[in-house]
């Protein structure tokens, strides 16, 4: 390995830490290589593919975000066909 080798611990979780790691990477891309990571809860070591990809996911309240958005789509989907049935009941 050629150059400087740097390494991050945190207390944070995995998640947390790769997505700061992964975007820090991206700024500076031409001088910062991510080679790889461990889990120290399930000691696993993780592969450099793994720490990106983890790194990439939005986080956690963006996946519940969109996951309530996705739950109600259908709800709301149907109480507009039910205004505007309602509209059309009401100018008849």
């Amino acid at each position: 390995i050629e150059g400087q080798i740097g390494v991050v611990f945190s207390p944070k979780d995995l998640t947390e830490t790769s997505q700061t790691v992964y975007r820090f990477g991206k700024e500076n891309e031409e001088n910062f290589k991510i080679l790889g990571g461990v889990e120290m809860g399930e000691k696993k070591i993780l592969k450099a593919e793994e720490v990106n990809a983890i790194g990439s996911l939005p986080s956690k309240d963006v996946l519940i975000g969109q996951l309530v958005g996705m739950l109600t789509a259908p709800i709301r989907s149907f109480l507009i066909v039910l205004n505007e049935r309602g509209k059309q009941v009401e100018s008849s």
